[in-house]
This record gives structure tokens, sequence and C-alpha cells, in this order.
């Protein structure tokens, strides 16, 4: 069956290939139509948890059909009747393993190459292949990367016949694929289906003149009208941007399609991306993965040791456009890659590759703050050799390091990555920043290079280390117009006080370079009604996270301050984690929150409005589980 079942669908999908149009996402069905000359065949696959399961239809007229690979590596189904009973004669041969069996409406399971499949006669029209995951995804891949040629055969009841060939071919010092549709009379009409997506190759009679005529439809695009003149005649049809001759044969019994070999390649990975569903891959330290221009890869997970992936480039501009957001998990860190990020490569003849982060035991180059010991907490080189910009920011999220100092290595020269501006983003003129966010250091970058995250303490003048700095008496004075902070520090210092609307940062940070024990911030511009949340600090160190909510008042004429009217909403309360609005957090809520996982920036997952979608508001949305 794993024949059938894989290589039928192969087949659908190299045609699919050689017709080029790659095939609409599917999650859990996919279905797909040939019919040539009258002859159809519907083929319909479901992904299941541990198997996949193939429905074959066809029409009344079809009789037998054969799928050929080599030797060892072919299909035969012919109809037959058990005893007044519609079945089928099947004969699957993969590798060393063979199912030769006449069957009925009993499913009859069997091993083939240490996988599972089982066959079923539906109808006399239908039949059903279930094998399982693992086999079904040795030969699927296998068949794509290798373009093995093959030979489909299949008659009617009325003495109809069709062949179709794939076969490769060397033409101007380029590989070719060529596929060839034939008949024992001549054809007609020549359909291929996909969802919503199509081509259809019909011969055209008029009183004036008689052709082919192509049409098609590509994710509801629809493909303008070719006429090719019948005869020995050729065309080219752009779909697309792919390129793809049509040849009629003589008597008009022969169709041959054909493409280059780099583009049968390319739309083959963009079928097995999407036929697969790959959402999520595992790259090893020595493996470099090709991410093709649609994918819907959206999570790579990595040891930290390397590994690298390998983008579609863009020659006229030597970049790559990412089709969705990509998340690359590493040793308790991520690299987000922002939707629609265009990547510009190192050089003119970029291939694509790009090496994903990987941890290193030290810098390249020893760090340098004047006035003070420099401790390295991380290091990673990401990108590899030579310079990758990017139009959008990519995030480098460092797990706990919230609070830390970080910076690059390029050229063996460091460079300390300062805050963002008050929105979180770059400032002007600027490539990189850094923010933290709860427990996190996130730096925003437009390059990739050596990444170093660190800290730095003061040298004491007397040779015996930096001091210990006490933080006490922290107060803040809510006013009528302003809020004043004070506290003492011990031993007296400069100091510093960073505050914002947000928990955990990010912050605004004013500073106070006179060294004294007592210190003095006055915060004006404040918003009514809004809780803030500040720290002060010395040198590296700073105190706990206090808050306090400004009130504005108002001044009377008699010079009271009376405070300003706050007005008690009687709320239809919006319940945390309920993201779809319905009033209660269920099941709903929950995929919708898991759709969001990782993503960083604004976010309706983003339930304590820190940046990121993490385990934080996971916890809030099962607090609030509606019971």
């Amino acid at each position: 069956m794993n024949l059938l079942n894989k290589k039928i669908w192969v087949f659908i999908g190299i045609f699919l290939s050689l017709i080029v149009f790659p095939i609409e996402k599917s999650f859990a069905s996919t279905s797909s139509t040939i019919k040539v000359n009258g002859i159809k065949v519907d083929i319909t696959r479901d992904l299941g948890e541990e198997e996949e399961t193939y429905t074959i239809v066809t029409n009344d007229i079809l009789k037998s059909f054969s799928l050929k690979f080599d030797e060892n590596n072919q299909i035969t189904l012919e109809k037959i009747e058990i005893e007044g009973v519609a079945s089928w004669n099947v004969t699957l041969t993969y590798g060393e393993g063979t199912y030769s069996e006449k069957i009925d409406n009993e499913t009859k399971p069997r091993v083939i190459n240490d996988g599972i499949i089982a066959v079923q006669s539906l109808s006399k029209d239908s039949i059903s292949f279930s094998v399982s995951k693992d086999l079904a995804d040795r030969i699927f891949n296998k068949m794509l990367v290798n373009h093995d040629p093959f030979t489909l055969t299949a008659s009617s009841t009325g003495g109809k016949n069709i062949t179709v060939i794939r076969e490769k071919f060397n033409e101007d010092g380029k590989d070719k694929d060529k596929y060839t549709f034939s008949s024992n009379e001549a054809l007609k009409s020549v359909e291929v289906r996909d969802g919503i997506d199509n081509i259809i190759i019909n011969y055209i009679t008029d009183s004036n003149n008689n052709y082919y005529e192509v049409s098609g439809q590509y994710k509801e695009i629809e493909l303008s009208k070719s006429a090719i003149v019948s005869g020995v005649a050729k065309g080219e049809i752009d779909y697309n941007n792919i390129k793809v001759v049509v040849e009629i044969g003589k008597e008009r019994k022969t169709i041959i399609l054909s493409s280059d070999h780099e583009t049968i390649e390319r739309v083959a990975q963009m079928i097995l991306d999407d036929k697969r569903n790959i959402t999520e891959t595992t790259i090893s330290p020595g493996e470099t993965y090709k991410i093709v221009s649609n994918s819907n890869l959206s999570t790579i997970n990595i040891s930290g040791n390397g590994g690298k992936v390998k983008f579609m480039v863009d020659d006229s501009n030597n970049s790559s456009i990412i089709n969705k957001e990509i998340t690359v998990n590493y040793s308790g860190n991520k690299v987000v890659f922002p939707e629609g990020t265009k990547i510009t490569g190192p050089s003119s003849g970029w291939n694509g590759e790009m090496s994903l982060p990987k941890i290193e035991t030290i810098p390249t180059i020893t760090l340098s703050v004047s006035g003070h010991n420099v401790n390295v907490l991380q290091t990673i080189t990401i990108g590899g050799e030579g310079d990758f910009i990017f139009d959008k920011p990519v995030h480098l999220i460092f797990s706990d390091q919230a609070g830390k100092r970080v910076g690059f290595i390029k050229d063996g020269s460091f460079t300390e990555i300062q805050d963002c501006d008050g929105t979180n983003n770059i400032p002007a003129g600027k490539e990189d920043c850094k923010y933290y966010s709860r427990l996190d250091l996130i730096v925003l970058t437009k390059h990739f290079t050596e990444f170093v995250v660190f800290t730095a303490t003061p040298i004491s003048s007397g040779g015996g280390g930096g001091p210990t700095y006490t933080f006490s008496n922290v107060s803040a004075d809510v006013q009528s117009n302003q809020v004043v902070i004070t506290f003492n520090v011990s031993p007296a210092s400069s100091a510093f006080l960073r505050y914002g609307t947000v928990q955990g940062g990010p912050y605004t940070e004013l500073t106070e370079t006179e060294s004294k024990s007592s210190h003095s911030f006055t915060l004006t511009g404040l918003s009514s009604g809004t809780t803030y949340y500040y720290k002060v600090g010395a040198s590296s160190e700073t105190s706990p996270e206090y808050s306090f909510t400004y009130i504005e008042t108002e001044t009377q004429s008699g010079g009271s301050t009376i405070p300003t009217p706050i007005v008690v909403e009687t709320e239809s309360q919006t319940i945390k984690g309920d993201l779809t609005g319905d009033g209660v957090v269920d099941e709903y809520d929950f995929s919708l929150l898991m759709a969001n996982w990782g993503k960083v920036g604004s976010n309706i997952s983003d339930l304590n409005d820190d940046g990121v979608v993490d385990e934080y508001d996971f916890s809030l949305l099962m607090a609030n589980w509606t019971i």
C-alpha cells in the first residue's frame, strides 16, 4: 500500500509540480483529481496521529491502473469480482517487500519494510489504504528528493488507455523534467485539481480554428488563458512567474509539459512542506535545512551548537523574504524573525545559507569597560561569514538576563548596545538596542555577528573590590501635579531612578551625578489614574521594584486641594484570559493563546502586557478558567 498511498500521492505531488503550482496549505485532509480523456482518479489523504489514510475513487470506466518507478517500486490495481462482490486485485512492491492480495471489503493489514499498511475495498470504484506515519514519511521524502522517473498507465472498459511518463533530460546544459501524456486516441482534455487550485487543458473546436486552451487557478488568482495551435506546436505559459512549456504531439495523442529541474525541485519542496504541514523542525549541528519561500515553518529547535538554514534567494537583489514569523529555540533562549522580514545576504553570490546561534565558551576578544571588572555571562555567534542585513529588527531573547548589559563584537571591536526608545523600538540612526521584559533581556538588531551578555562592577580605588550599596527610606510622595521620590543610599554615591508603566520595564531613567547619601527625583507630566513602577540604584546595583498610582488633583480657590472625581465604571468586566470575548475562558481562548505562543510585540494573547506570549500569560489564562 505504501507504494500506492505514497507513490500515487507523490505522483500527484510531482505531477502538480510539473504543472507547477504549489498546493494550498492543508491541515487534516487534502484531495486531488486527475482526469484525462474521461478517465478520472480522485485521491484524498487524511492525516492521523499514527497513520495516514489514502482513499482512491475512480469513475466507472476505469478498469486498471498502474504506477511504476522501477522493478522494486511499483503498484498495479485492477477491478475484479470475487463471488459477485466488487473487489480489487492489488500488487504493491516497495524495496524487498511485496503486498499482493485480492481485496474485498475486509481490511487486510500487512508489514512491509518495518511499516504497517492496511488495504480495504470500499466499493467497485474506490479503495482505501492506511500506512504508518514513519513508513509514509520515508517514502514520500525519498520520492520528492530524488525526483524519481515513473510511468503511470490506466485503461478503461471501453478500450481507452492513457500513459503518463515522467523523465529527466538535459537541454542546453541544464537539467530539466518532462511529463508526457499520451493516449490511443486524440487527447481532448487533461485536468488536475487540488482544492481550488487547478490547471485544465481542453481541445477547442470552432468554425475558424481548432486549438488547445490552457487555463487554471492558483490561490484564487486566475491564470490567463493561452491558445496553442494544434499539430506539432509548442507554447509557453507563465504561471505565477514559473514558466512551463506545453507541446502538442502528432495527431494530438500526446501532450508534453516540461520545466527546468530547479523549478521542479523548488516546487516539490513547496509541496513537501505544505502536504506534510511542516510547522516545526529540529536541526542538528551539522545539518543545513532548506526553507522555501512559501514555507509554513514557524519553529526551529536546535541545541545551541550551530546548524544552518538555507533560504530561497532572489538573485536580482541577493535577498530572501521570510514568509511567516520564525522562532529559533536554543538552550532556553530564542531568536525571533518577524513575518515579512527581508534578509539581504553578505555577498552578491549568496547561496541562501545562514548559521543559527552557536554558544561560544569565550568571546573572540577580551571585553573592556573603563573602570569596571567585566564578567561574561553568555556569548553567541549567529549568521556566519559576511554581513547580513534585515529590514525589520530580529529579536534576540536571552532568558533570565534582565538587568544585564549586552554588546556585539565585529571586526575585532566591541560595541555596547544601548537602551531602546520609550516604545521599545530602535532609535533613529542605530542598528540595535536592548530592553528588559520581566526576567528576560531582549536585543533588537538589524545585523548578525557575535553577541555578548555581561555584567560590569566598578573597580574600587582601594583595591578591595567595588562597594556594596544599600538603599533605605524609599518613598513616593504623590502630590497635586507631580510625584517626588526620595531614598537614601549607603555608602554615599551618585544615583539613578528608573520608572515606567509596565511591571519589569521598560523604564525611563533619570540620573543624579552628585555623590551623596540622600537623593530626590521629581516626576511631572504623569498620566492620572496610572500605576507606575520604579527602581532606584547606584552603579550597577538596583533596589527591588516599587510602585505608586498617580491621581491628578485640582486646586480650589481657597487654596485647598480636592481629588479629581474618579468615575467608577459599572463594568461588564472583561475576564482576564477571555481572548475571544465570549464571556468565558475556555478551550477556544487556550487555542488562540497557543497559536500566538512565543510571539513578541503587541498581541491579543499577551495578557500581562510584557511584550511576549509565554508561560506567564498561560498562568493568567488558567487562573481564570471557567469551570
